[in-house]
């Protein structure tokens, strides 16, 4: 399986460091591919880091279509370009802010709320 983690900013030294925690992680036979895109701002820190960070994510999903890439995961927590990279990719494309949020619901469940709000207990 060839996974494909996008750090969406242009920051080498956090998508190496990504790469190498991914890997730790990953089930024997997996390949994780961790790349930059070539353009995009070095962080990014709101909705407009997100707007110029997202063209160079997509170019990445572009080519791990054509590198026959199975997955993708979105390493940043905002989820930048996550719907628009879904629509291009062949199998799933995992954002990290998603994924986190799902297991927090999933955990306050399991555990229970404690909050005396009743109109928060469902929806964490």
């Amino acid at each position: 399986m060839r996974i494909k983690l996008i750090n969406p900013n242009t920051t080498q030294r956090m998508t190496d460091a990504m790469g190498r925690c991914a890997r730790e992680v990953a089930a024997p036979g997996t390949e994780v591919i961790a790349v930059s895109p070539a353009m995009g701002p070095p962080s990014i820190e709101g909705y407009y880091d997100e707007a110029l960070a997202t063209p160079g994510l997509l170019a990445e999903v572009m080519a791990g279509e054509r590198e026959h890439c199975d997955g993708y995961v979105i390493a940043c927590f905002g989820d930048p370009g996550l719907y628009a990279a879904r629509e291009l990719a062949r199998g799933p494309v995992i954002g990290i802010a998603e994924r986190h949020a799902r297991g927090e619901r999933a955990r306050a469940r399991l555990l229970g709320s404690h909050d005396a709000r009743p109109h928060l207990r469902d929806g964490v």
